[in-house]
């Protein structure tokens, strides 16, 4: 049983075998998946990504994102915290340059690769959201 007293709360704390965490006011779970990924008309990667906050339980979806969305993202947080730079992020490689391949030529593999890494970059971006002071 979680101590819900503040006697409760120092028996609790001064037993070196009982770990205590008190968890009021953080989130329960805030999830986050990239559903797809499409070739837009203009034959760039799209994913659509979906949201999940657990506690309030309401949901969004974003349709349509690009790898430059992602990039932006990224690089406007680092400027808010320096460790979103230590976040695994995935490269476009050469695409993009002239005479260079496309997102409609890479290979499955490489999407799927790409879309799963920019998943797991977005879920260490939610899961940092409550570490810091707000």
């Amino acid at each position: 049983a979680y101590p819900i007293n503040e006697k409760d709360i120092m028996n609790a704390m001064s037993d070196p075998s009982d770990v205590f965490v008190p968890l009021v006011g953080v989130r329960k779970a805030l999830c986050v998946r990239i559903l797809n990924s499409f070739l837009d008309n203009k034959n760039r990667t799209a994913f659509t990504i979906w949201a999940y906050d657990i506690e309030a339980g309401v949901e969004w979806y974003a349709p349509a994102r690009y790898y430059a969305d992602f990039r932006d993202l990224r690089s406007e947080l680092i400027r808010l915290d320096k460790s979103i730079s230590e976040i695994p992020f995935p490269s476009m490689g050469w695409a993009g340059f002239a005479g260079m391949t496309s997102d409609a030529s890479d290979s499955a593999s490489t999407k799927e690769t790409r879309r799963s890494q920019l998943e797991y970059f977005l879920r260490r971006v939610f899961s940092g959201v409550y570490r810091g002071r707000l």
